[in-house]
């Protein structure tokens, strides 16, 4: 079984176990843009999803009523996970002989913030739950899109259809803007990029403003760190791009500036709204 594969069996499993309070929560990260777009359009070449031996599906848990994080940690437990210890966001279990990752993330309404870890309003169910901060990560329930997903479960349980509410290409363009100021790792401007390319820019421009994430402080610095690193093919988002897309090196020069101008008409598009 693929990485990927594994991993969207732990995700339906997740949703399965969790029931009602699914309602609370939402994925994001590696696993999001094969599952929005499982066919890209023309020429593009699929999603490389994540490249690591330790996968990651992450969790945004949304809200504060601390019977939600009291049942997510039962979940979790239930079925084989384990907390990397007691203060960490982190929850590992081995499938088929992969290292599976699971990371708790809650919103945070100070930029400041961003990157430490939580306790509040995790602490007040007396769960032991930790999880990471994210700045604007609040703003996810204004795009969320419900993905239905079919195949199996963990620890042979059967074929079961699951709705997973999944981070919307608008609000995972935005997140991965401000990771790619916060972090050097390449996935996020190749993310961004693909994402472009599979939807459109004139069409995720669309959604931004619709969700209104454009007038939001949040969504304004998003915009200011796509122009910051796409700014020439130079720049580190569209090196990113062509890295981790492994292009020959006749191509890897017009892919740069074709990334370039697939932000710079998304920014246009959303300014001019």
């Amino acid at each position: 079984m693929e990485m990927n594969d594994i991993c969207r069996m732990v995700a339906r499993t997740l949703v399965a176990e969790i029931g009602p309070w699914g309602e609370h929560c939402a994925l994001f990260g590696g696993l999001i843009p094969g599952l929005l777009v499982p066919q890209p359009p023309g020429t593009l070449a699929p999603h490389i999803g994540t490249k690591d031996v330790d996968l990651a599906l992450r969790v945004a848990a949304l809200g504060d009523d601390s019977e939600m994080y009291r049942t997510l940690k039962q979940n979790l437990t239930s079925i084989g996970l384990r907390q990397a210890s007691d203060t960490s966001f982190k929850w590992f279990r081995d499938v088929e002989g992969v290292n599976i990752e699971v990371e708790l993330f809650v919103p945070v309404s100070e930029q400041a913030e961003g990157g430490s870890i939580q306790r509040k309003p995790i602490e007040q169910s007396g769960s032991g739950l930790t999880a990471l901060g994210i700045y604007g990560l609040d703003l996810i329930e204004r795009d969320i899109e419900l993905i239905s997903d079919e195949g199996p479960l963990l620890d042979g349980l059967g074929i079961k259809r699951v709705q997973l509410r999944v981070c919307g290409s608008a609000m995972l363009l935005a997140l991965k803007a401000w990771a790619m100021t916060e972090r050097n790792k390449t996935k996020d401007g190749y993310d961004v990029v693909w994402m472009l390319k599979a939807r459109g820019p004139a069409a995720i421009a669309e959604r931004f403003c619709e969700a209104e994430l454009s007038q939001t402080e949040f969504g304004k610095g998003a915009i200011t760190r796509l122009e910051e690193c796409f700014s020439t093919p130079a720049h580190t988002g569209a090196v990113a791009w062509v890295k981790e897309s492994n292009f020959e090196p006749e191509e890897a020069a017009r892919e740069a500036r074709d990334a370039v101008g697939l932000v710079q008409e998304f920014i246009a598009n959303v300014q001019k709204s």
